[in-house]
């Protein structure tokens, strides 16, 4: 109601039922023609958990972490995962799938975004791999020759 410009923006908030909408046009000399209805779904967001095999590991330990997000429309689906460093987000090169298998270094907050692409919608999940460092052994010995 009320929208007199060729384009119409508008935020609607997610609801199981389509909002249907149809435009009326009106010519010069005052003719007018209504569109026929179309139908506009407004899903909820999608929310991504990462879950891993290890949230704590040594150095050199290996960690898998998967993405769950339900069943939203798996086959449309694309994967990208990152390393996180304050608002910093740099891409692994190759991490491209829903699980990713790495031997992190330091402790690390990976990020994965998930974009689905028939609705651009897009979500993020983060999950932090804290690595311990080796222990240190000392070994002293209080007598150096043994018969």
């Amino acid at each position: 109601v009320g929208a007199t410009n060729p384009t119409y923006t508008q935020l609607y908030a997610d609801t199981n039922n389509p909002y249907i909408f149809t435009v009326l046009v009106t010519n010069t000399n005052g003719c007018q023609r209504e569109s026929a209805p179309f139908y506009v779904y407004v899903n909820t967001a999608p929310v991504v958990q990462v879950t891993s095999t290890e949230t704590l590991v040594c150095v050199g330990g290996e960690v898998t972490m998967t993405t769950n997000l339900a069943d939203y429309n798996s086959p449309s689906l694309t994967y990208q995962w990152y390393t996180v460093n304050g608002s910093t987000e740099t891409p692994i090169v190759g991490a491209s799938e829903p699980t990713l298998t790495i031997i992190p270094n330091v402790t690390t907050t990976y990020r994965v975004k998930v974009f689905q692409t028939t609705s651009a919608c897009l979500a993020t999940g983060d999950i932090t791999i804290t690595v311990n460092a080796d222990p240190v052994i000392a070994v002293s010995i209080s007598v150096s020759v043994i018969c």
